[in-house]
């Protein structure tokens, strides 16, 4: 299932042949391949201890593969260097701050080791693009803990990176949080930047990934748009609302002898049904034939296996789940 093709038309920010790292007996990520187009918005998920941080770190250079080559913005593994790093952000998952630091300090004291001209000035434009300009002037050690995620994100943005690599950025976040985080993502993807993003905030991802890699066990065992993981992991299905008074078994016995319908299940007055093959107007055929087994059709909509779905049923064989 999983795979590294895609469209030959877009270029990848990030690809990766068989990479494989191993900690003595433990084979942590065996020969992940996956590719990243470039600005697009990529979820790299998977349970704890999957082997999503490991990729991560090899591919920021921190980590050295044991097998496998890769490429990050066209350069491969082997041949990097200060001028590579300067291109790319990273967040890890449990950032340190500087507490006795105030927001404006800390991010002007990254912009100086990058080398940057004006810090104090980027520094602030930062601020007020996560939403804390009014807190500027305040030491990061009295932030909450969505505020403090909110600088360290503005942190990765210091050098204007065109790959982002954020490990859990929504941690810590409320509500309105993950919406702005949500915007800022969006909007950093507008720009044109690459954004890999790794998060156990299903629903967010969902909403914001253009494609998905998921891991388990080491291996990756999914890769693409949500769209596509879900066909191949359960066709494609409807559901389909009957009126009260519809004979809902009869219909999903109907619906079921269809020669595209792989299965058809009523529970109440609702039917799921999956289709073994795409075919053209199925919601019309499938309309059609549950009116003419009795039913009463209130609505037929187009379902597809939610990301949490799916990866509840990919890495469903991982310890805890």
């Amino acid at each position: 299932m999983a795979s590294a093709a895609v469209q030959a038309s877009l270029p990848l920010a990030v690809e990766t042949q068989a990479l494989t790292k191993r900690y003595g007996g433990l084979l942590a990520v065996d020969a992940v391949s996956l590719a990243v187009p470039a600005g697009a918005i990529y979820g790299f998920l998977g349970p704890n201890g999957a082997g999503k941080t490991s990729v991560l770190r090899m591919l920021l250079g921190l980590l050295p593969p044991d097998g496998g080559s890769f490429h990050v913005l066209g350069i491969p593994f082997g041949t990097r260097g200060a001028a590579l790093r300067r291109r790319i952000g990273a967040l890890q998952e449990k950032p340190r701050l500087y507490p006795d630091m105030t927001g404006l300090d800390y991010l002007a004291f990254f912009g100086r080791l990058y080398g940057l001209r004006e810090p104090q000035s980027r520094a602030k434009k930062l601020l007020a693009k996560v939403g804390l300009a009014a807190h500027a002037d305040l030491a990061a050690g009295a932030y909450s803990r969505g505020m403090q995620q909110k600088l360290c994100i503005a942190r990765t943005l210091m050098h204007d990176p065109e790959l982002l690599v954020l490990d859990e950025p929504a941690s810590g976040l409320d509500p309105r949080g993950l919406a702005e985080v949500r915007e800022l993502l969006l909007a950093l993807r507008g720009e044109g930047r690459t954004i890999i993003l790794s998060s156990h905030h299903l629903s967010e991802t969902e909403k914001l990934c253009d494609r998905v890699g998921i891991m388990s066990r080491g291996r990756l065992v999914a890769e693409g748009t949500v769209d596509a993981v879900s066909r191949q992991l359960r066709g494609l299905a409807y559901a389909i609302e009957l009126g009260p008074g519809s004979a809902a078994e009869a219909v999903a016995t109907r619906l079921a002898a269809l020669p595209f319908v792989a299965s058809a299940s009523a529970a109440g007055e609702a039917i799921e049904v999956e289709l073994a093959e795409e075919v053209p107007e199925a919601r019309a055929a499938l309309a059609r034939a549950a009116i003419d087994a009795g039913g009463i059709v209130l609505s037929v909509t187009r379902r597809r296996a939610t990301l949490e779905e799916l990866f509840l049923a990919l890495t469903r064989s991982e310890p805890g789940n």
